[in-house]
């Protein structure tokens, strides 16, 4: 699907110098979709970040607790 609204790149880049106007696949930038799924993109990006922090935090506390229990330390 060609979904491109400019026979070319330069008359895409005219466009956006004289009206303003900014090419974006889908849709136009700036709106407020763009910025709700960009802020959700960075939440879940932090949670995960941190959520795999955590469980392996805790995975090595448990690993840490098993090699005393043996008394290997």
């Amino acid at each position: 699907m060609d979904t491109f609204p400019y026979e070319s790149w330069e008359e895409a880049g005219q466009a956006a110098r004289d009206l303003g106007e900014a090419y974006f696949t889908f849709g136009p930038g700036g709106n407020a979709a763009t910025i709700i799924l960009t802020i959700l993109g960075f939440a879940v990006m932090a949670v995960t970040i941190f959520g795999g922090m955590y469980l392996e935090n805790r995975n090595l506390e448990e690993h840490v607790e098993r090699i005393k229990d043996q008394g290997m330390i």
